[in-house]
């Protein structure tokens, strides 16, 4: 990839991604894949559920068939409108608050129409702190504002893994499907985004591990889903050793257009030359690897 294209598709990315929020206190705001969301715009759903856009709200219908309609507060709708830019650093180092630390993308030419992955789990910190680590594969669409994002994404934090699927951010909200927890180091994940209907346009995000699958669907309205990545989110980073130690492999990755013909990505990866701690970002021809705390030099 032409490296001014790359760096324009990560700016890009880094602006529709990174959400601006107001100075606020710790218990007002969720940690979250896409960035600090206000706990009000946050919603957490049981398995099963499906979710369509209403007049400045959300309605989710439930696998028991109930349903339930979230109106956007003004915070919300105003939160959907803070998209700004946030530029990845080229060489960052604990400790980091709140960040962007690996990532690989790629915008496609038509849109995606399902995006699969297997996630190989690594090792655990050699330090336990407050650190909060996220890896997924998602897709983000170029057209909307607030921009729709899909995410599986496997979480560690206070010494767990755990997985589930979220979607962001329609009206300002922001959402989390059911929780699966237990995996292990070495465990694996197969993780998907697949548009399951065109009419209307509706997308399952799922993550299966041992038969126990985290789920959300979403009808996304018009959406163009071109925008795809595999990326790190890190919180309360402090130092190196709060870091997975290894790599965590996505591989096989599969990607396909909404006609089922095969998309082969070129992938831009940023920082191009790995960040501190020895990580590295690495695209090995159908997967895509973030090695932590690597055995390479460290990196400056």
């Amino acid at each position: 990839m032409n490296p001014r294209i790359a760096s324009c598709l990560f700016l890009c990315l880094s602006a529709a991604l990174a959400i601006a929020v107001p100075a606020m206190a710790q218990d007002e705001y969720v940690d979250t894949p896409f960035g600090k969301v206000p706990k009000e715009c946050y919603r957490q759903h049981p398995a099963g559920t499906t979710l369509s856009q209403i007049t400045n709200g959300v309605r989710a219908r439930h696998a028991d068939g109930t349903t339930r309609d979230y109106v956007s507060s003004e915070k919300c709708l105003a939160f959907g409108r803070t998209f700004k830019p946030n530029r990845l650093k080229s060489a960052m180092a604990p400790p980091v608050s709140e960040h962007w630390f690996d990532l690989a993308g790629w915008q496609a030419p038509q849109q995606v129409g399902q995006f699969t992955a297997t996630y190989t789990l690594p090792g655990l910190p050699a330090s336990q702190g407050a650190q909060k680590l996220d890896y997924y594969i998602g897709l983000q669409d170029t057209d909307s504002l607030p921009a729709a994002i899909l995410q599986p994404v496997l979480e560690y934090l206070n010494g767990v893994y755990s997985l589930s699927s979220w979607n962001c951010c329609p009206s300002g909200q922001v959402n989390q499907g059911n929780i699966v927890t237990g995996m292990q180091p070495g465990d694996t994940i197969s993780a998907s985004i697949m548009q399951t209907q065109q009419s209307p346009p509706t997308y399952a995000i799922n993550g299966v591990w041992k038969g126990q699958t985290a789920d959300l669907t979403v009808d996304v309205g018009s959406e163009n889903f071109v925008l795809t990545f595999v990326g790190l989110e890190t919180y309360y980073v402090a130092a190196c050793d709060q870091f997975l130690i290894g790599q965590f492999v996505f591989s096989p990755l599969y990607m396909a257009n909404v006609n089922n013909q095969e998309l082969i990505p070129t992938w831009g990866v940023n920082p191009a030359n790995g960040t501190s701690c020895n990580n590295q970002v690495t695209v090995n021809g159908p997967g895509i690897t973030i090695e932590l705390n690597g055995s390479s030099s460290q990196r400056r």
